[in-house]
């Protein structure tokens, strides 16, 4: 008999894999990723940690690796009210995809990032869940999270101030930056409304 040292790389090369191959339960044909599409969960619990199974203990490890400060968000299907949301990989969080760059993922836009918290109502294995996550968007990627137009802006409209009763009254009219202000704030408003409604 040959000792380990001596045994050819042929022969140590086949032990390896019958004692890898031992240890892992026949996959049925399928592969890794199919496994954890099939156990993988957005938001776990401790009772999902509970499960000890090789597939469960398999989702989990690809899951802890995940970061779960911003989602990337699939907006391809927006117009049919479906958008996709996941965790970013490392290696996202070093380049900076969601958090320094517009979290759709097809936009590289960097500019105006606004932080959004959304309600995700989401389905899996048959049951309707929800989860409160943040993302990222650009100005020209925000209104694809409602589907819906952003109110139109008010262009060249007077407000008037005052009246012919008030102050000598000649009710001018004031286009002043305190009414532009407060105009902008009402319309960021009702616009963030429409999200959410």
């Amino acid at each position: 008999m040959t000792t380990r040292k001596d045994e050819p790389v042929q022969e140590r090369h086949m032990r390896l894999v019958k004692k890898y191959l031992g240890q892992r339960p026949p996959s049925d044909g399928q592969s890794e990723k199919d496994i954890i599409q099939k156990t993988y969960k957005f938001l776990r619990t401790e009772e999902d940690d509970d499960d000890e199974s090789w597939e469960n203990r398999m989702a989990k490890r690809y899951w802890d690796k995940l970061f779960k400060e911003y989602c990337l968000a699939d907006m391809t299907r927006y117009k049919e009210g479906k958008i996709g949301l996941r965790w970013r990989t490392q290696k996202e969080v070093v380049e900076g995809r969601g958090h320094f760059t517009c979290g759709n993922k097809v936009c590289t836009n960097t500019e105006d990032l606004m932080s959004w918290e959304v309600n995700f109502a989401y389905q899996e294995r048959g049951e309707r869940l929800n989860a409160l996550v943040k993302l990222r968007l650009c100005p020209d990627c925000t209104p694809k999270l409602s589907n819906r137009k952003p109110p139109r802006k008010e262009r060249g409209k007077k407000r008037r101030r005052g009246s012919d009763d008030e102050e000598g009254g000649g009710g001018e009219y004031q286009n002043g930056e305190e009414e532009e202000r407060q105009d902008r704030h009402t319309r960021e408003e009702a616009y963030l409304d429409s999200l959410f409604i």
